[in-house]
This record gives structure tokens, C-alpha cells and sequence, in this order.
């Protein structure tokens, strides 16, 4: 009795412990970021990058660092808009990321999000984030 009970027990600690381990790789899935917008919403985006870099990447950011960095930059791209209560991420489009093999300091992500311009009317704008690999921001401009 005891041994089919220890039997039990251990198959479902494996089981759950199998469970926690598809957990993190979901969470760590560097195709998607969670970006908030001016409500406090989530709003999940995809990410992409030019495959040829994609490993050297993680490589040198960690996914928490990617995570903070679409933050940041979504963070910078509200503070530049005039009518702030309109602002939101585009879902729609992709983030992109990229990094430069010749400086392990510098990376970038193209972000773009909506929001409306001064006549009233919903318009996409582009927002270019250079941050380091600390996550740190280095410069941004918004196009």
C-alpha cells in the first residue's frame, strides 16, 4: 500500500514538475512580448528578427532584457504623444530587433504603435529604440 501511494505521489510531482518546465519555455518564447499601453492593458506583440543574428542575439540579451527593452521603448513612444489617452501599441505589426556583431552594446527594435495626430485622426507611427545589454536606453527617435 505504501509503495503504490510513493508511486502516486512521485508521478504526480514529475507531472507537475514537467508542467512548470512547458511554463518558463512559454514564457521565455522570444517570438512575443507583452507591451502596456496608456490603460494599463496588455497587449502581446509579435517580435521578429533576420535569422542570421537571431542566436547571436540571445546570446547576448537575455529574454527579460528584450521584455524590458519593448517596454522602455513603448514607454518613450507615449511620453512623445500629444494626445496620450490615444495611444496604443499596433498589434498588428511586428516588432523588430536587431543587433550589430561588431558592437555587443548596441541593439535596436522597431516598434509601432497608434495614436492620434493633431488633427484628431488616428495615425501609425514608428519609434526606433537603441538600447544596450543591460536594456538600458542609448538614444530613440519617433518617425
Amino acid at each position: 500500500m505504501k509503495r503504490t501511494l510513493l508511486t502516486i505521489l512521485s508521478l504526480i510531482i514529475i507531472s507537475s514538475c514537467g508542467n512548470k518546465k512547458k511554463e518558463n519555455e512559454e514564457q521565455n518564447d522570444w517570438s512575443k512580448v507583452t507591451v502596456y499601453g496608456v490603460d494599463n492593458k496588455e497587449y502581446e506583440m509579435q517580435t521578429a528578427t533576420t535569422s542570421d543574428r537571431h542566436k547571436w542575439i540571445q546570446d547576448v540579451i537575455s529574454y527579460d532584457i528584450l521584455q524590458s527593452a519593448c517596454n522602455n521603448a513603448s514607454a518613450h513612444a507615449l511620453s512623445q504623444v500629444k494626445y496620450r489617452r490615444t495611444y496604443k501599441p499596433n498589434t498588428s505589426e511586428v516588432i523588430w530587433f536587431y543587433g550589430d556583431g561588431n558592437d555587443n552594446d548596441t541593439m535596436r527594435l522597431h516598434f509601432r504603435f497608434i495614436a492620434a495626430n493633431a488633427y484628431g485622426v488616428d495615425d501609425d507611427f514608428f519609434c526606433i529604440f537603441y538600447f544596450d545589454k543591460n536594456g538600458n536606453e542609448i538614444k530613440s527617435s519617433i518617425l
